[in-house]
């Protein structure tokens, strides 16, 4: 039994890589859904995690908690969000999606050095290594 557990629990740990792409897929699937339904949507970089919210009806922003791949997601503390940068300006950390993809840069410390998931005109957002844009 407990063999089990310990094999349940090892398994279940992601690494800061698996959590990075996670993130970068999600990324892309808030830029689609915003695009397609033609409402805003945002992504906003927690201390300790990131959520998702949708624009309501009244003018604010209400994080989505019905839906598991936008439900707020809590990363582990060796990630560390280090800049953001929205058309080449540093930015709050909250990135807002609509009908036409943001230009961004988002600049993360891993145990392993910087990552940067940086989004392109198309909707896609690549995983670069190392490199500042």
């Amino acid at each position: 039994v407990i063999a089990s557990m310990l094999t349940l629990n090892v398994s279940a740990r992601h690494t800061a890589d698996d959590e990075v792409e996670r993130l970068r897929l999600v990324l892309e699937a808030v830029a689609e859904r915003a695009q397609i339904r033609g409402t805003p949507l945002a992504v906003e970089l927690l201390p300790q995690g990131y959520r998702c919210s949708a624009f309501d009806l009244r003018g604010n922003w209400t994080p989505i908690r019905n839906e598991p791949l936008f439900a707020q997601q809590d990363l582990s503390a060796a990630l560390v969000w280090q800049d953001l940068r929205i058309d080449g300006r540093v930015a709050p950390l909250t990135v807002v999606f609509g009908s036409e993809m943001p230009v961004f840069d988002l600049a993360i410390t891993t145990p392993t050095g910087n990552i940067h998931l940086v989004s392109t005109p198309t909707g896609s957002v690549q995983r670069r290594i190392g490199v500042t844009l």
